[in-house]
């Protein structure tokens, strides 16, 4: 039994051997499958499972060998994938090409970083310009294996984004050869994922056929060694024999269908992603365009409001005030008046006390003095009365007051103003009316969007864009901190870009 088990552990280590070199070394592959996912999806775990399969099989012939399983290998960073901290960053920072043998046939993988990347869409589109970098060094596709979490019960806006992000980088000549792979589910019965939902996004069903379901005992080689160390006690060993031993029919049917696509020239993936580019870049430049007038439209509403405001504060510099008065007012009478400085009394109107005199001891027999030296209506001497044919009589009335300076501020304000409103109402006809570089933009991009539509699976331009923004609006019901406001601008840019396509 032993001289049996280390002859297992020899062809076990021999098959890691040959399985690492047939990975790292020069390419060999005959059908090449693009792996794309969404982060956090398992694609990082589904990888290490399709290059450890050389192993894998080998590990047949030392069943129940407690040292065979240890020569499993990561070929990219499983426990990243599986970190509580970060979970929604891709693990994968850039598209790499990995040579396996699958149960039989020798495959090129070509594994990308996964989408819906927790640091926003521009990663996101440095991810995609990742892969059509990597794909420019292959010829062809046989393949493009869809990975996703069976156990996800709904369309989650997270998943809608990355389904939409995914399917706009792949042409048609592509979407006969797409398989799905939905992990974390053993068979059709776990699968809380409803697969008629991807009908919208690739405008056909993906049949029975193409549709794969795993259960990745590679997940549970990894659980096991963190609980029990590198030698693995006999029973786990054949739980996870029996584990592999059910995949390993998994990865042949998915490899006899492989088998039958036909080859796709990677030419038509730079193509339609080109010409994604091209529309990007229109639509920016339709929103710089537009950002440019609304700018001036702004500066202009400012400049109206600040002279509207300067012109209210020296408004006043017009003002009415009430005056009041002393008039002379002639009478047939002679009347007793006083004379003293600002008395403007009329102390015995008329007066029939004594005849009109000029003698000013005559004023004291006016009933005024009655015989006193002084007056008793306004309290003055005798000698500062006199007679005449008048009296004083006050009268009231308004006059207007102008203040100079307030006043040309005022009317530098209002003329400002004025000017302000015209610009502001040119630019606001300028922003109506269609204007030779707004159409030209315009027309190029509806030009380039019908090309993209005749490349691509993706036929709606807006769906994609709304897409971006639910996932922006998914992020900022959990975010904190300064993250909102760059998640708030990133959100109110791309309601801009869906009203200018909507318009086109």
């Amino acid at each position: 039994m032993a001289a049996m088990f280390e002859r297992a552990k020899e062809v076990a280590k021999g098959a890691y051997k040959a399985a690492k070199e047939a990975v790292t070394g020069k390419p060999h592959a005959s059908y090449k499958m693009l792996l794309i996912g969404e982060t956090g999806s398992g694609k990082t775990s589904f990888l290490n499972l399709i290059c450890n399969c050389g192993m894998i099989q080998a590990l047949h012939v030392g069943f129940g060998d407690v040292d065979a399983f240890s020569q499993l290998r990561q070929f990219n960073a499983v426990e990243l994938e599986n970190a509580v901290s970060n979970q929604m960053e891709s693990k994968t920072s850039g598209a790499r090409l990995y040579n396996v043998e699958l149960c039989g046939i020798k495959m090129g993988v070509v594994d990308t970083p996964g989408f819906g990347d927790s640091r926003g869409i521009e990663e996101d589109k440095r991810n995609v310009a990742k892969i059509i970098d990597a794909l420019k060094e292959e010829d062809y596709l046989n393949c493009v294996c869809l990975i996703i979490n069976g156990r996800q019960s709904r369309m989650s806006a997270a998943l809608r984004y990355v389904l939409t992000e995914v399917t706009s980088i792949l042409p048609k000549e592509i979407v006969s050869n797409v398989i799905v792979l939905f992990t974390t589910t053993a068979d059709p019965l776990d699968l809380n994922f409803d697969p008629s939902q991807l009908k919208t996004f690739f405008g056909r069903e993906i049949d029975d056929s193409r549709t794969f379901y795993i259960e990745n005992p590679y997940c549970r080689h990894e659980k096991a060694k963190t609980q029990t160390g590198e030698l693995l006690p006999e029973k786990i060993t054949h739980s996870l024999q029996k584990s592999f031993d059910e995949t390993s029919l998994v990865l042949a049917e998915m490899s006899t269908t492989v088998k039958d696509f036909q080859r796709v020239h990677t030419f038509c993936f730079f193509s339609l992603y080109q010409k994604k580019q091209e529309v990007e870049a229109t639509v920016n430049s339709l929103l710089v365009y537009q950002q440019e007038i609304e700018k001036k439209i702004s500066e202009a509403e400012s400049d109206v409001i600040s002279a509207r405001n300067r012109k209210i504060l020296n408004s006043p510099f017009r003002s009415t005030q009430r005056i009041r008065r002393w008039k002379v007012v002639s009478t047939e009478r002679h009347n007793t008046l006083c004379g003293a400085a600002r008395c403007y009394c009329n102390c015995h109107a008329p007066c029939y006390c004594i005849s009109k005199s000029f003698d000013k001891e005559a004023f004291k027999q006016c009933r005024a003095f009655r015989g006193s030296v002084t007056c008793k209506v306004c309290g003055h001497s005798y000698a500062m009365h006199y007679h005449d044919e008048v009296k004083f009589d006050l009268e009231e009335y308004t006059q207007d007051f102008i203040d100079p300076v307030m006043k040309n501020k005022f009317e530098e304000a209002k003329a400002i103003e004025e000017r302000a409103t015209i610009v502001k109402q040119q630019l606001e006809r300028q922003r109506e009316t269609t204007q030779p570089e707004w159409q030209r933009l315009s027309d190029r991009l509806r030009l380039t969007l019908e090309k993209f539509y005749k490349l691509g699976i993706v036929q709606n331009y807006a769906k994609l864009l709304e897409s971006q923004l639910a996932m922006v609006q998914h992020r900022l019901e959990s975010s904190v901190g300064p993250e909102i406001q760059d998640l708030r601008r990133t959100e109110h840019e791309i309601e801009k870009k869906l009203q200018l396509v909507a318009a086109i």
